[in-house]
């Protein structure tokens, strides 16, 4: 049963463009100060995009000439093998960055370093946050009405959630993917059998938890305790391999 007076949905849209001009609007990079933890993730990319390569060294080069005399790599938050400097975390926003600054190139864009981490933040942080956050409002005023669905406006806006949104971290993003994974798998608070076209969102959930790992690798914790709660429910089991085969 729901409870509250429901809410107009241009009210719900309103919140989410103004948080989505309060997350991405700001510009607070520098192309001349590379943050080591997002600068690695963006010369993953721009190795990718730029040199068919995985390895970071043809972008030291084009941002930090003659590094290599220095003796050391000019951004320390990166992994080596066989002198060649590679990303040292979760692929998933480098990957999820290649179709972004391939799109640039196509155009012939080259952004400098700071509008382009901005335009990555905004188009991968702050846009999905804002997405999720939509969706999940309505789907927990669906369940449990209007007034108990502002819980999630207030979790993705008053918590860290929402810091992290403003930068180039993969915190954010896998927050909102696996946000929507739970929802999708596990479906409605109350069990009921589900019909043959509801195994699209168990399979569009398996696939969210899937690339939020991707993205953050702890998130399989997470992932784990979700496949554990659906074998152990009888009524949900039947959307355990749908999930596996979106992950």
């Amino acid at each position: 049963m729901t409870s509250g007076v429901a809410q107009p949905r241009w009210a719900r849209w309103a919140v989410a463009a103004l948080a989505l001009l309060w997350l991405a609007s700001p510009q607070h990079y520098r192309d001349d100060l590379h943050s080591a933890n997002e600068a690695a993730r963006i010369y993953a990319t721009l190795a990718l995009v730029d040199h068919g390569t995985a390895s970071l060294n043809p972008v030291f080069d084009h941002y930090f000439p003659g590094w290599q005399k220095r003796g050391r790599p000019p951004n320390m938050d990166v992994a080596v093998r066989d002198g060649q400097y590679l990303l040292d975390k979760a692929p998933g926003l480098s990957l999820l960055s290649v179709p972004v600054v391939f799109a640039l190139r196509l155009v012939g864009a080259q952004p400098r370093y700071a509008t382009l981490t901005w335009l990555l933040t905004a188009v991968l942080c702050a846009v999905p946050t804002v997405l999720v956050m939509l969706w999940l409002w309505g789907w927990v005023a669906r369940q449990l009405g209007e007034r108990a669905a502002l819980v999630v406006p207030a979790l993705v806006l008053a918590s860290p959630w929402a810091l992290y949104a403003g930068m180039l971290f993969g915190h954010a993003l896998a927050a909102a993917l696996t946000a929507l994974g739970i929802a999708l798998v596990l479906g409605g608070l109350a069990a009921t059998d589900d019909p043959p076209a509801a195994r699209r969102a168990p399979l569009l959930g398996g696939l969210a938890l899937g690339v939020a790992v991707l993205v953050e690798y702890p998130v399989a914790v997470v992932v784990i305790a979700v496949l554990a709660a659906l074998a152990s429910d009888a009524q949900r089991r039947r959307r355990l391999p749908w999930v596996v085969l979106g992950g």
